[in-house]
């Protein structure tokens, strides 16, 4: 029977792949405790926290060179941080978008025909 021979790139390499699925399984059994959806930023979330670590163990494999591995990670932070920024200007739409129905408004002038039906002619 062989011996199995520990070497620190295995070690981190195993340990890389353990932190990665028991985060991902804790994250979504955080989700499913507290009652909230699993949502697009989770999905998101999760697929990265798991190409991550993948393409980590690659290079240390020389699977990939190095070239290809600061692609690879340039692009996934790129894809990180433009979501980030789409996230604010859904937000920022949803705001404008979203209707007064039962707020009490702060300008005089919008409660000014509150209540008041105006007769207009309709073309």
């Amino acid at each position: 029977m062989k011996s199995f021979d520990l070497q620190p790139q295995s070690i981190i390499e195993f340990t890389l792949v353990i932190l990665m699925f028991s985060f991902i399984i804790l994250l979504f059994k955080n989700r499913s405790n507290s009652g909230k959806g699993i949502s697009d930023r989770l999905i998101q979330f999760t697929c990265i926290s798991l190409v991550i670590p993948c393409i980590i163990i690659l290079g240390m494999e020389n699977i990939l060179k190095g070239d290809t591995i600061a692609t690879l990670l340039g692009g996934i932070c790129g894809y990180v941080l433009s979501a980030l920024s789409k996230g604010k200007n859904d937000d920022k739409d949803a705001t404008k978008g979203k209707s007064n129905i039962g707020t009490a408004s702060k300008s005089p002038d919008k409660n000014k025909n509150e209540g008041k039906i105006e007769n207009t002619p309709t073309p």
